[in-house]
């Protein structure tokens, strides 16, 4: 059930993409009832939270059972091995916030507009859904997968590297490694994140996503503290 949203005078327009975030959050995870998608997403529901709690190699088929209620039988049938439902999970989890990324982000016009959508989305995101959040920044996944790509090359963050680039490109951007960029863009809400879970942060990340942007903003654009651009950058452009 989506919740109500009271919309202020003079905020109209920062509430209603808020709601529509919060809409499109809750899609990605909806389940359809009585259906084999609804038995998979049982499943990999409960191994995202136990391998989170406990570790891949502490999480038993057992242990997924018991949390998910899927008869033993089902999880062999769709996903063949726990190695199986865990690159399974990986992979969906990554192609859910890959899609919802291009979707909305695609939506806004211009860089700035484009990276605090991005900013936005991980901040709700965050708020949502921390455990799936979590889940795809602190789980060992080399340890499930030998050829694991690290999580700083994955999708969502090669869409923002991209971004990035563009912004190089344009001169919106500093001149430095994309790699270096992201680090410094992404750094700041990943930390928060980070900080929420241990329980330093009790209030919604997404109440102050246009302090978290202004921050990462600051980071990586042009004419933020370009007294030590020469310094940072003697040689020229990066790529």
């Amino acid at each position: 059930m989506i919740p109500m949203v009271h919309i202020q005078p003079g905020t109209a327009s920062l509430e209603l993409e808020r709601a529509l975030i919060l809409v499109e959050v809750i899609k990605v995870n909806e389940p359809r009832p009585g259906t084999p998608d609804e038995t998979q997403r049982r499943a990999m529901a409960a191994a995202r939270l136990l391998f989170v709690r406990k570790g891949y190699f502490n999480t038993s088929i057992s242990d997924i059972v018991a949390e998910s209620g899927v008869s033993i039988g089902s999880l062999y049938h769709h996903f063949g091995s726990k190695q199986g439902l865990a690159l399974r999970l990986y992979e969906e989890t990554l192609d859910s916030i890959v899609a919802l990324m291009e979707e909305r982000v695609g939506q806004k016009e211009g860089l700035p507009a484009k990276l605090r959508m991005a900013v936005a989305l991980l901040l709700e995101s965050a708020d949502r859904d921390p455990l799936q959040l979590e889940y795809m920044l602190f789980v060992k996944h080399d340890e499930i997968q030998p050829n694991f790509v690290p999580i700083c090359m994955s999708k969502p963050f090669l869409l923002i590297q991209g971004l990035l680039r563009s912004g190089v490109e344009q001169g919106l951007v500093k001149d430095l490694p994309v790699p270096m960029l992201a680090a410094a863009f992404m750094g700041i809400p990943i930390r928060l994140f980070e900080l929420k879970l241990r329980g330093m942060i009790d209030y919604p990340l997404a109440d102050r996503t246009a302090d978290v942007f202004a921050m990462c903003w600051d980071a990586v654009r042009t004419g933020a503290h370009d007294s030590d651009s020469s310094l940072a950058n003697p040689g020229g452009r990066h790529q």
